[in-house]
């Protein structure tokens, strides 16, 4: 299904292929795909995340040092660095693979995994949910100490924009109104990034929107002040809908008072009248 679907295995002439892969399976004993899941869990796995750390340690402290700040690369630089990426990858496809999918299919293939791996913000949202989920897996609390910044897991989800996460910290029980060091609630994360979504679940969550943080401002307010108009829009219209909410509950709290005791005075009217009869 995983090579079906990246290598566009259809139509006849490529139904042919399948089944030779079918037939490459069976005879092989395990499938393509288990194949591709086991790179997968070797790339993750603990020898090699040592590996990842022990890169990034020398990277940015070579000999126990700090590096330099690098130069920071312009746009142009940045795109050149990764069409020569795209094309190395694309000169090192397996023989077996053109073979199996054909050679046009194993290029479009490649370069469909190579742009979804350029997608910053589902590499965040994959990273972010992986991390957070083995944390929590692992025994932490989803109120966790607070860091330095005072912010809890559910501040690092509304500012990364990862509802997915987000939700289900909300489901184990999450403090919606925790306010960090700077008195921001996860709210006030979300408002900064513009992420609708991450509003969504709190507001639906009963998350509080007129908490301010240490400079006066609103969830609304950093909306605005951010560039992301819908969202301080939709953060107005929750308020006015909660206002309106609590304007009715205060004419129903007082009309009822007023409707007793005209109830009362009806019915001493009728007592009097039936003693007057």
């Amino acid at each position: 299904m995983l090579i079906g679907e990246i290598f566009e295995l259809r139509g006849m002439f490529k139904w042919v292929r399948r089944t030779l892969i079918a037939l490459v399976q069976v005879t092989f004993g395990r499938t393509i795909n288990k194949q591709i899941r086991d790179t997968v869990n070797w790339i993750f796995s603990e020898q090699m995340l040592v590996y990842y750390i022990n890169v990034f340690r020398d990277a940015f402290w070579p000999n126990g040092k700090l590096a330099p700040p690098t130069k920071v690369r312009s746009e142009e630089e940045s795109q050149e660095t990764k069409q020569r990426a795209q094309q190395k990858l694309l000169e090192n496809i397996p023989d077996t693979l053109q073979s199996l999918v054909g050679q046009q299919n194993a290029r479009h293939g490649i370069i469909k995994i190579f742009n979804a791996l350029q997608e910053t913000r589902a590499n965040k949202h994959l990273l972010y949910v992986d991390s957070l989920k083995h944390l929590l897996e692992t025994g932490d609390s989803v109120n966790a100490p607070p860091n330095p910044f005072e912010q809890s897991p559910v501040h690092l989800a509304a500012g990364g924009g990862c509802a997915c996460l987000l939700l289900w910290q909300l489901q184990m029980g999450a403090d919606l109104n925790q306010q960090d060091v700077f008195g921001e609630a996860p709210l006030h994360k979300a408002a900064k990034v513009g992420s609708l979504e991450c509003l969504s679940l709190l507001v639906a969550s009963d998350a509080q929107i007129d908490l301010c943080n240490k400079n006066g401002q609103t969830a609304e307010d950093l909306a605005w002040s951010c560039g992301f108009p819908e969202c301080a829009k939709f953060l107005t219209s929750i308020k006015c809908m909660q206002a309106k909410k609590t304007s009715e509950r205060s004419d129903t709290d007082h009309c009822v008072p007023v409707l007793r005791q005209k109830r009362s005075f009806g019915s001493a009217e009728n007592i009097n009248g039936k003693r007057k009869c």
